[in-house]
């Protein structure tokens, strides 16, 4: 995926988010529902001006910043060896908010369901897509499993998210079927990323010492 295509896309999600929230702003309440917990009990508000429209903003400054950060990583070649995964990674953000903003809007509208769920769902695909972009990924200062071990060492960094690739789509896919279980199943969706992240963190060291050892 190109950068232009990438930046269409996004612009098209926003200018969709954007004509959503002014149609149905006469029908919401003042105050909307913006938070839920674990059990799936709303437990926050906002005014609905920054109800429907601080997600897409948020949207606006993380893609930003996020087309920023290569031009900065002093290993910016590194990062446009895979720009196109890059890219996807950027949109995939920018659909996570906007299903989130669309999850919100509905609702707020009067709506009910189990807002656990259709998040498990969410943050299973996410996991899964960066699954597939780790493997893709090569030495940089911004994206991927990003520990003393893997930085000093192109082989370092290559197997562990070799590794790390096929852990996070694992861990994709329990989400997205723990998401039936509602809030149970979101847990421990946010119990396997931890663990996996700090296994990956303790693997990157073994890692680097084997590699040490063959040199």
């Amino acid at each position: 995926m190109t950068r232009k295509t990438t930046l269409i896309f996004i612009l098209l999600i926003l200018l969709a988010l954007t004509g959503v929230g002014v149609y149905y702003y006469p029908y919401l309440p003042a105050q909307v529902a913006t938070h839920w917990s674990a059990a799936g009990e709303v437990n926050g508000y906002m005014g609905k001006f920054w109800g429907l429209f601080l997600l897409p903003i948020m949207a606006v400054v993380i893609a930003g910043f996020m087309f920023l950060l290569p031009k900065i990583d002093p290993l910016r070649r590194n990062i446009e060896s895979f720009q196109k995964e890059y890219n996807l990674l950027i949109l995939t953000v920018v659909v996570l908010l906007a299903y989130l903003q669309i999850l919100m809007l509905v609702w707020n509208l009067g709506m009910r369901f189990d807002f656990t769920r259709f998040v498990g769902v969410a943050l299973g695909a996410m996991f899964f897509v960066i699954g597939l972009i780790l493997p893709k990924t090569k030495r940089n200062w911004w994206v991927g499993i990003r520990t003393p071990w893997t930085l000093s060492s192109d082989k370092v960094w290559e197997r562990v998210h070799r590794h790390g690739g096929k852990l996070f789509k694992a861990v994709g896919v329990a989400a997205i079927v723990g998401s039936f279980w509602g809030a149970k199943g979101l847990i421990a969706a946010v119990v396997l990323v931890v663990a996996a992240s700090m296994w990956l963190s303790v693997y990157s060291y073994l890692v680097f010492r084997q590699e040490k050892k063959i040199i």
